[in-house]
């Protein structure tokens, strides 16, 4: 096996990954995507996937009529989503490159998990909050917290084999800080040679609390909330609870201007955004829809109105509604 630099190496995991976890993945939330994109349809047929990885939701986008972009950190990902869609970017999601807006957004396979600090988070959504017309949409996934002390925090390995690939994660959870880590080690062939993988991968669990008022401080509005599970068919799966996955609009009471010119107009006055917001929220009450179980399909779309939240200017939440779902091993 070759000895690898560490650009090699994140190469040869982009690669694993793609083949084993990614693919998986995505063919499991593409049966959310078309029943989120039938519910809310839209003329304009502009897409940006942040945190695009290898590129295997801008193929489906594109081969839907729409002109997508992706942006990720990841040069090696990029190359990778570059055979996929001609349009991608090296950014980072907390600031993003772009001047234009897009009529939907995705951020897909629990990208944001990887933001260990709120701050982090809330500076994202901002980001794409500051690339989103009245009418855009915000989809995007993140872990259930109870999947880190059940699926991170078990002691046997997550293993992937292929023809021309190996991976295994080793992961843990330490609840006190909320931080999960994941010891991926393996190989690929690259160029026809073997090129040994060794990476760590940090996540942290997120309540749907947090999301929620994280959101609010960009001025995102959830309307519905799908609880889904990618790896259905597979027993070592033992949480109720798997993925959350968000749809989101712009708040139609101010008129946002992104993080990076600091301010917003509300009431025909602009106004500094300092610190949190502190405001009473009542999202519109659209009804539920059932769905049936199968590959990769959550059990139930709910409307957002089982959630009903009020931020203090520190950021708590108060008179959330406990709601029922669907069951990840790390993406």
């Amino acid at each position: 096996m070759k000895a690898s630099t560490a650009g090699e190496a994140y190469g040869a995991f982009a690669y694993a990954y793609d083949q084993s976890l990614g693919e998986r993945f995505f063919k499991a939330v593409r049966a959310t995507l078309e029943q989120v994109l039938a519910k809310y349809p839209t003329a304009k047929r502009t897409h940006l996937d942040v945190a695009c990885g290898t590129g295997l939701a801008l193929r489906w986008f594109r081969e839907r009529g729409w002109m997508s972009v992706g942006i990720d950190a990841s040069l090696p990902m990029l190359r990778l989503a570059r055979t996929r869609a001609p349009q991608v970017i090296a950014a980072d999601l907390r600031a993003l490159p772009l001047r234009r807006r897009f009529a939907r957004i995705t951020c897909l396979y629990d990208s944001l998990n990887h933001l260990l600090d709120r701050n982090e988070l809330v500076a994202a959504f901002r980001a794409m909050r500051g690339v989103m017309d009245h009418d855009s949409l915000l989809l995007f996934d993140m872990n259930h917290p109870d999947i880190y002390p059940a699926i991170w925090g078990i002691a046997d390995p997550f293993i992937a084999d292929g023809p021309d690939f190996h991976l295994e994660m080793a992961t843990s959870y330490r609840a006190r800080e909320k931080i999960a880590k994941a010891m991926v080690t393996g190989w690929a062939k690259i160029g026809g040679e073997r090129i040994a993988i060794r990476e760590q991968h940090r996540q942290r669990a997120y309540s749907e609390r947090e999301i929620v008022s994280s959101l609010a401080e960009a001025q995102l509005t959830p309307v519905d909330v799908i609880d889904f599970d990618p790896y259905h068919d597979q027993e070592w799966v033992e949480s109720d609870r798997v993925k959350m996955f968000f749809v989101c609009r712009p708040e139609r009471n101010a008129d946002f201007q992104s993080a990076f010119h600091g301010g917003a107009k509300i009431g025909g006055e602009r106004v500094a955004i300092l610190g949190r917001r502190c405001s009473s929220w009542r999202p519109p009450v659209p009804s539920p829809r059932v769905r049936g179980e199968g590959q990769g399909e959550g059990r139930l779309i709910r409307p957002f109105a089982s959630l009903r939240a009020t931020f203090s200017p520190r950021g708590g939440e108060k008179g959330l509604r406990a709601r029922t779902t669907a069951p990840a091993r790390p993406s």
